[in-house]
């Protein structure tokens, strides 16, 4: 009874400190209160002027620079150029100016028109974000529309800090203007709704595993979506999961002080079609200690970010019901603390899943999963207008994957090579890029145990591939996707203004969805 009574204090605690963090910030975007001005002069504020050609700027663009600054503009071959001039800084982005490294990759890894605007007017903007200023205006000289949507969005991720979010800090007044080129309000809306899913993709996972717990998560998921009639929010708390038979769920979060849940996010906007309905399950592992199979201390210390897949889930589901996504989705949120306790699973443990298959714990530290797994078997199984078409799982399942592809690029498995490459190609066209990986099936003999029907992992090399296998065991016929994700960057970057999470998978499908 004691412990109970210990358990339910921790979960009031930690929904006490969440209420500290303001998400205004994403139902209100930056951009989306931007002015559109027909500028013609250089206001007395910082201004970025983004080209995306070679060509003649116009006057009032280089009005008051000293004719040395206009010739060394036009003789740099930088993509960014900062000048001083008479009414404050003026930082020239010029698109045509990067040189794009040479690639054998179909193009696959190059940087899209997207992706170049983002990063190049995400990176200019943080000088002018830290210095205080009152107002910022932004000039689009002859963008295409990728290159537009880019800028926008580049904009709005450039403003997330997570300092600024959790102390709610105003931003300065935005405004855009054109030339030779379109800009409409619907432009800016739509890279609002995009940019605000993505920063809350990353500031779900910057929160602290003291504050993101598994129930504070649920309540977060309830808050965001409450005026949302399209969006029906179910929760599975440990006793429906326990009726449910979700022992690998369980297993995981048994040894927490707040215990497991699993959420779905039902969309169903007017208007949609009811077949090819699209699944998403992210891995929501709010802190990996790594069980009793420890982490070293360099290996836990980012561990929060341990639920970067069900923060991407998360923030693709904001995106669809702000965006006005017109196809039925489910967004499942595998939701559980690996933590270190006399109640945690063992290594030699056996565990029965939902499907019935039962699994032996090589590993305690190969628990997303088994979180994942038994929610993909949830998903996969409704029936009638809810039974899923196609099945996609996002996790930050495998340091193999770190190791074998860098901290930027996600693995990409698939069980249909037509839906491999429409996420492929999209994941290119918005610069969150992913490189397939093969689906081995001469490795699954690996995960023979002989007391169960399944080991959680294996020794040996080729561990982001024998995790995909295992994952593919729960998914039955389905046409599936599994993305193994890093959702992190240890310095800024780009349109990342600050080390931290990343939003790594929300721009991919997004782009997927809007196919």
């Amino acid at each position: 009874m004691a412990k109970k009574k210990s358990k339910r204090k921790s979960e009031k605690k930690s929904e006490k400190n969440s209420h500290v963090h303001s998400f205004q910030h994403f139902e209100n975007p930056w951009i989306g209160s931007a002015k559109i001005e027909k500028v013609n002069e250089l206001r007395s504020n910082p201004t970025i002027v983004v080209q995306s050609k070679k060509m003649r700027l116009p006057v009032w663009a280089t009005q008051g620079l000293h004719p040395w600054q206009i010739e060394k503009l036009d003789q740099s071959t930088g993509v960014s150029v900062e000048m001083d001039g008479p009414k404050g800084k003026v930082v020239f982005v010029r698109l045509w100016a990067y040189d794009e490294p040479e690639s054998d990759m179909k193009g696959l890894l190059a940087a899209s028109d997207y992706a170049l605007a983002r990063n190049s007017v995400g990176e200019a903007m943080r000088t002018f974000l830290l210095s205080g200023v009152e107002s910022i205006q932004v000039h689009l000289h002859d963008l295409n529309k990728e290159q537009r949507l880019g800028a926008l969005v580049g904009a709005e991720m450039s403003a997330y800090r997570f300092r600024s979010w959790y102390e709610d800090k105003p931003l300065p007044s935005l405004i855009f203007s054109v030339g030779q080129g379109q800009l409409s309000i619907k432009d800016l809306k739509e890279a609002a709704h995009l940019g605000s899913a993505i920063n809350l993709g990353r500031h779900v996972v910057n929160v602290p595993a003291d504050t993101l717990t598994p129930k504070t998560f649920v309540d977060l998921v309830q808050r965001l979506f409450k005026q949302q009639s399209q969006m029906q929010v179910e929760v599975w708390d440990t006793q429906k999961l326990e009726q449910e038979n979700m022992g690998l769920l369980l297993g995981v979060g048994k040894g927490a002080a707040t215990g497991p849940y699993m959420v779905r996010l039902k969309y169903r906007p007017r208007g949609a079609q009811k077949k090819k309905l699209v699944a998403f399950v992210g891995k929501g592992i709010t802190f990996d200690t790594g069980g009793l199979n420890i982490k070293p201390a360099h290996g836990m210390r980012i561990m929060k970010k341990d639920m970067g897949g069900s923060a991407a889930v998360l923030g693709l589901a904001f995106w669809a019901v702000h965006s006005g996504l017109k196809r039925n989705c489910d967004f499942y949120l595998a939701l559980a603390e690996n933590a270190v306790s006399r109640d945690a699973m063992r290594p030699s443990d056996i565990l029965t899943s939902r499907l019935g298959k039962t699994v032996e714990i090589h590993n305690t530290d190969a628990e997303g999963r088994l979180a994942v797994a038994d929610v993909l078997n949830v998903a996969v199984t409704q029936k009638g207008n809810d039974e899923p078409d196609t099945v996609i799982d996002v996790c930050t399942l495998t340091g193999a994957i770190k190791y074998g592809l860098g901290s930027e690029l996600g693995g990409l498995f698939a069980n249909n090579d037509a839906l491999g490459e429409k996420i492929l190609k999209g994941a290119h066209q918005r610069g969150d890029l992913l490189w397939r990986m093969p689906l081995y099936q001469y490795m699954r003999p690996r995960m023979n145990s002989v007391v169960a029907d399944l080991l959680n992992s294996t020794d040996g090399f080729g561990g982001a591939v024998t995790a995909s296998l295992f994952l593919q065991t729960f998914v039955g016929n389905k046409k599936w996707a599994h993305l193994d994700i890093y959702a992190w960057s240890d310095y800024a970057t780009g349109a990342i203004s600050e080390p931290g999470a990343t939003g790594q998978a929300i721009q991919a499908l997004s782009h997927f969805l809007n196919q």
